[in-house]
């Protein structure tokens, strides 16, 4: 026993200023995710919705997406990116003005859920919870739960 305890001193001393750098990469890695991820849904998502341009949002999603939602009846509304296209009219918004705050992303390898919380000019509280892909290098929405 007493020889093992030896023998891992050296091993320790030997490895630990490895240690750092393989934690060090790993987080800086995941700073840059969540940075592309972080901008990529202020410059098309965000930005979409607040100056009303659907070309912006239809380019970050994935042809597939959808907007889920559960309606006051509590029956499960779905809109496809075609359908919410024909109902986004940019000379009659829902809102003046849109505030937004992301709340939270949560990452795991090629997929991400990001939180935002919008205020509408009315105060009115919008959640969107964002379910993101990794696609070619390029974050991508793959649907939208609205609340």
């Amino acid at each position: 026993m007493k020889k093992h305890k030896f023998f891992m001193i050296p091993l320790l001393v030997l490895f630990f200023p490895l240690l750092p750098a393989a934690f060090g990469e790993k987080a800086q890695e995941a700073d840059t995710a969540e940075f592309d991820i972080r901008s990529a849904v202020n410059d098309y998502y965000i930005k979409g919705l607040r100056i009303r341009d659907f070309n912006l949002i239809h380019s970050i999603c994935i042809p597939e997406a959808v907007m889920m939602s559960a309606g006051r009846d509590g029956k499960l509304h779905v809109t496809t990116l075609d359908k919410w296209s024909k109902r986004f009219d940019p000379d009659n918004p829902p809102f003046q003005s849109l505030d937004s705050t992301i709340l939270k992303i949560d990452r795991e390898g090629t997929a991400a859920q990001v939180k935002i919380l919008f205020i509408t000019d009315k105060n009115r509280r919008i959640t969107d919870y964002l379910h993101m892909l990794e696609l070619d290098g390029r974050w991508r929405i793959a649907h939208i739960i609205d609340f």
